[in-house]
């Protein structure tokens, strides 16, 4: 497990999905390497598209659905 602390700066999130976000961030990290961007963004989104519906974007460090207001930036 990767240790360290993540934080929410802004977002238009609900805590309940900030939290799922958080969580979804942290088992992609304990499944693939710090460096592996493009598969701990793709696990993300998976299952943020899973749960919340189709169109979800994990960015660099920003999760982005472009037809709501949902909207995170964690740094």
């Amino acid at each position: 497990m990767l240790e360290g602390k993540a934080l929410v700066k802004e977002t238009d999130m609900s805590p309940k999905m900030q939290i799922h976000a958080m969580a979804s961030a942290s088992h992609a990290l304990d499944l693939y390497d710090v460096s592996d961007c493009i598969s701990i963004a793709a696990h993300i989104k998976k299952e943020f598209d899973s749960v919340y519906g189709n169109g979800w974007q994990c960015v660099d460090r920003f999760l982005i659905h472009p037809s709501a207001s949902d909207f995170g930036s964690m740094h």
